[in-house]
């Protein structure tokens, strides 16, 4: 409107305070605090309005990517949030949450296979193909059986797919126990099959 002192063209926060291409901007930043800010404002407001910040998922998956970001926790903690809500948005980051899942025996993992359950429950396929993917591209990489692990979770998990895993995890489990660890933590965010 005319007259009234404000500018069309400047960005302006929604009523619920939340402004969405400062937001972005943010995650974009190159200042490690300005980005962890935005970061923190994407996971308040996932709290009350997930939906609102579906549009962020491409720079939070180009902070996954970025080794040097050192904000993959917060990032994984806010993709976990919006698969929840949006998995469909969050399909592009299965690789780089798969490789967070596969490589970070910690916090992040719990995050990271939290997002990837929401998304395999809505993209089973594409889901379990990325799995699928990592473990063919190299089979005698170290972290081989903790893929094959998740991929039998996520079969379970998966309305696609009707193999139980009970017995490869138990398999899996008595051969080394990192994998037991690997596949516990994942039975737990996942569910445990009925037996």
């Amino acid at each position: 409107m005319q007259g009234d002192g404000s500018r069309s063209d400047e960005p302006v926060a929604s009523s619920d305070g939340f402004d969405l291409s400062a937001t972005l901007a943010g995650l974009d930043a190159q200042e490690v605090e300005r980005r962890r800010e935005a970061l923190r404002t994407v996971r308040t407001t996932l709290e009350e309005r997930p939906e609102r910040c579906a549009p962020t998922v491409p720079k939070l998956r180009g902070l996954l990517e970025d080794p040097d970001a050192d904000c993959d926790g917060l990032v994984l903690e806010c993709l976990a949030e919006l698969a929840a809500v949006t998995p469909a948005d969050v399909v592009p980051t299965v690789d780089a949450v798969l490789e967070h899942a596969c490589e970070r025996p910690d916090a992040e993992t719990t995050a990271a296979l939290r997002c990837l359950s929401h998304v395999a429950e809505a993209r089973p396929r594409r889901t379990v193909e990325a799995v699928r993917e990592r473990l063919d591209a190299d089979p005698t990489a170290g972290d081989a059986d903790q893929v094959e692990a998740l991929l039998a979770v996520l079969r379970h998990r998966s309305d696609a797919f009707d193999e139980a895993p009970t017995e490869r995890l138990e398999e899996l489990s008595a051969a080394d126990p990192a994998v037991r660890e690997h596949a516990e933590l994942a039975l737990a965010v996942f569910g445990r099959p009925e037996a």
